[in-house]
């Protein structure tokens, strides 16, 4: 499982060195009194590391931990043979072109996008998506490894997936 846009709970805060580290604050703990649960931490900006945006991400990826996931999410599709997607929705450019170099690897064996409503998703999505997940039809795009299906992830059983894998 991948998730490369950080989370709510990370803060980027300074110790008595003014040196920044990463930590994970638990909801209940103000971060901007984190020095008074270790008094070696000093002060964060109070706002959590979590990548939002359009435009900003590609260069993002490139800096902090968000380089370290990044990588590691190619070095992971690098070794899969088989991709499930759900809760995605197809608008960062940067995962959109990793998903499109997985998609075209020899080793790559079938990417099964799960989604409710591939009509929304069409409407919503940028670019990538429509050429290689979901070309018009007929198209020279389409992709015999990739497989939709129309569900919440909730509702498709592990047996439906092993029909498609197998």
């Amino acid at each position: 499982m991948l998730k490369l846009h950080g989370s709510i709970d990370w803060y980027s805060i300074l110790d008595k060195n003014h040196v920044s580290q990463i930590y994970k604050i638990p909801q209940n703990v103000n971060v901007d009194h984190v020095y008074k649960i270790d008094d070696s931490l000093q002060l964060s900006d109070g706002l959590p590391l979590f990548l939002i945006g359009t435009f900003n991400k590609m260069l993002n990826y490139l800096s902090s931990v968000y380089d370290v996931l990044y990588r590691a999410s190619q070095k992971v599709l690098d070794n899969t043979d088989y991709l499930v997607i759900s809760g995605y929705s197809f608008n960062d450019k940067g995962i959109n072109m990793n998903l499109v170099n997985w998609l075209n690897l020899e080793k790559a064996k079938k990417m099964i996008i799960i989604h409710p409503n591939f009509e929304n998703l069409r409407v919503n999505t940028r670019g990538a998506y429509h050429i290689y997940f979901d070309p018009p039809q007929p198209s020279p795009f389409q992709n015999p490894k990739l497989v939709k299906i129309e569900k919440r992830f909730e509702n498709v059983t592990f047996k439906e997936l092993k029909k498609i894998i197998e």
